[in-house]
Formats: structure tokens, sequence, C-alpha cells
């Protein structure tokens, strides 16, 4: 098995969190729920799972080595199997990414059991406001390489797909992932359906790409709220003027409760902007937190900044655990190496969390491999 250069993880924590709660009874729950002809066989769902988290962990060269190794024998992380190369591979491309998303979901419903909210300190007087502060952003998969046989007479890069991801900022793990085959499709459009999955009440941050009026209204409907940076395309009318603040270095914050929308392609909404300006910086916030009480604008802006933490868990999952290699160049065997490297990351988040949290440290920032 090859090994990540730099690398440094709570192994034997991480597994014992994949063993506890990624069991054959969870899988088989999930096989049940979601499946319609599809049936057991030698691979069963729990099998490709165990041998998936093991990939992710060990880092093989290839699936072939790691099949090799699961045949002899004797690797914990790895399962037993007595299938050929042909016949697991047919099985990668048989078993569609559903039920890999489907088991990540249950997975990570059963962790949050056992999560401890401890990052993102400075914020937690919003805990008792919001029940989760969740970022949202999407992002393309990277190309596959040329490196599979399949794919040396091809003049293009395969492009394997994209993912959704929303993230707990509370408690460092990723809530929701949710992978599309299709490269191209638009990154709006692939967030609506990770929506349903949220508790109520929970507050949302992302880029200007998500200042939709579209978007909004699908918050609304299912009891979320939205906090996004201005999409200069919207049609922005000021009804009333909730506050103006000057701040130190001749900085001004304005609060306005805003109609927004021409009301063509949804209907108008109501939101509130909160505006920062301080010399030639500027930056406008929408938010559907009409209350000002609840979320206030210096919260919102200090909120806001944190999205970046998101493109650290595309970091994490691409770069630190090999997301950006992959084994295969069949879609069902993309999300099933992806959703793998998901609850991996999840369960290395709650060890980390709970071996911080023991120490009274602050557990912002100790992804570090």
């Amino acid at each position: 098995m090859s090994r990540r250069p730099s690398r440094t993880i709570k192994l034997l924590e991480t597994v014992e969190i994949l063993n506890d709660h990624l069991t054959e009874e969870l899988c088989a729950q999930v096989f049940e729920s979601v499946r319609t002809n599809e049936r057991e066989r030698e691979w069963s769902l729990f099998s490709l799972t165990k041998f998936w988290t093991a990939v992710i962990l060990l880092a093989p060269n290839s699936l072939g080595h790691a099949l090799e190794r699961a045949r002899q024998g004797g690797n914990e992380l790895l399962p037993e199997v007595t299938a050929s190369d042909g016949g697991s591979f047919q099985r990668y491309k048989s078993l569609h990414w559903k039920f890999f998303h489907a088991l990540y979901y249950a997975f990570t419903q059963r962790l949050m059991g056992e999560a401890q909210p401890v990052f993102a300190g400075t914020l937690s007087d919003l805990r008792e406001r919001f029940p989760n502060l969740l970022l949202i952003d999407g992002s393309r998969l990277d190309p596959i390489a040329h490196k599979l046989k399949i794919l040396r007479n091809l003049a293009a890069a395969v492009l394997p797909g994209c993912m959704t991801v929303i993230y707990d900022l509370f408690n460092g793990v990723t809530r929701q992932v949710l992978f599309d085959p299709d490269a191209a499709a638009p990154e709006l459009l692939r967030a609506v359906p990770t929506l349903d999955s949220l508790p109520k009440g929970s507050l949302l941050v992302g880029d200007r790409l998500y200042a939709s009026i579209q978007f909004f209204w699908e918050l609304r409907r299912r009891g979320l709220e939205g906090l996004f940076r201005l999409n200069g395309k919207l049609t922005v009318e000021r009804q009333h003027l909730i506050g103006r603040k000057q701040g130190g270095g001749r900085s001004v914050v304005e609060e306005w409760l805003v109609s927004v929308g021409s009301g063509q392609t949804a209907p108008v909404i109501t939101l509130r902007m909160i505006s920062f300006r301080q010399g030639k910086s500027r930056r406008d916030l929408l938010t559907s937190v009409l209350d000002p009480q609840r979320l206030t604008a210096e919260e919102a802006l200090s909120l806001y900044p944190l999205r970046w933490q998101i493109e650290r868990v595309f970091f994490d999952l691409k770069e630190t655990l090999d997301l950006g290699r992959f084994y295969t160049a069949n879609p069902n065997g993309v999300a099933m190496q992806l959703y793998a490297t998901a609850m991996v990351y999840n369960a290395f988040r709650v060890a980390d969390a709970g071996s911080t949290s023991s120490r009274g440290e602050s557990a912002g920032s100790r992804w570090l491999m």
C-alpha cells in the first residue's frame, strides 16, 4: 500500500468510530430502504463499504492491489473477499451511487449523536438562536487522469462529476454531500435537493450564487434561513431603514428591509440587506432573518467570512484524502469513492473534536495532514 506524505491522522479513533456506526445492520437497513429490483450479491453493500473506507485510509496504488491484499486476508481494515478483479469492477459499475448516498446520510445521522459542537467558538451565542450554522457550496470533481488503461486512447480528460457539500460549522462535519455525475449540472439546481434533509431553523451561509430569489423561496418553504452575499443581478428596492451605525476607521453599517425581485420569474420576496462600507471596501449581504435581534448586523458580518472554511473541506476531501485521484472512471465507482471519503472525513472530525475537547483546546483548525 502506498502512503501519503506528511500525513498524520487519528487512525485508531477514526477506525473505531467507523466500526461503531458503519455496521452491517445499518448497511442492510439502507439497502432494503433504497433498493427496487437490486439484490444482494457476493459483494454486499457492507463489504463494499468496508472495502472503500479501507481504500481511503490505506491509499493503495490501485484497486487491484487492494483486492489482492483483501484476498490474502490478515488486514483488519479490509474485508476478506474471494471475488475476481473482473467481478469486483463489475460490482462498482452496476451498484447505483444512490445506495452509497443513502448510507452516507444514515451514517452521518448516527454520528451526530456523538459529535460535539466545539468548533466556531466565537459564534457560540448563535447556537441559542439557530439549531445549526451551515455552509453550502459546490465543486467539480477533478478530471480523471489518463492512467487508467481504458482511458489511454481518449484525447480529452474525463470529468467524473461534481458535488454539493453542506458543512456544519459547530460540529465540524459534512451534513450533506450530494453527487451529480453531470459535471456541467447547474450548481444552484443541484443544491435544492440537499435542503430537504436539514433541520428546520438552520441558517445557511453561501456566496453570491445562492443569493437567488428562487433559492430564498426554497429555504422559506422548508423553514430554513439564508445569509448570502448580494448578487448584482438582483433587482433590490429599499423599503425601510432599520438602522445605521458609524464605526471605527470611518466604517458605516446600514440595515434595510428590501424587496427583491421583479415578480416575473418568482414572487417578490422581503429580505434584510446588511451593508458595510469602509473607504473603498464594500460588502452587501442578504438574509431572510428579518429580526435584527435574532441575527445582528455585526454577527452576520462576522459570520460570512467563515464561509472560506468550506474551501478547506474541499481541500481535505480532494488533497488530504486523495479524492483528486480516482480509482475508476465509472460514475457509480466515483460516487462510492466520494461517499467513502466523506464518511472517513466525518469520522475523523468527530474523533478529533472529542480528543480536543477533553484537553480543553479549540478545535478550529486541527485537520492537519
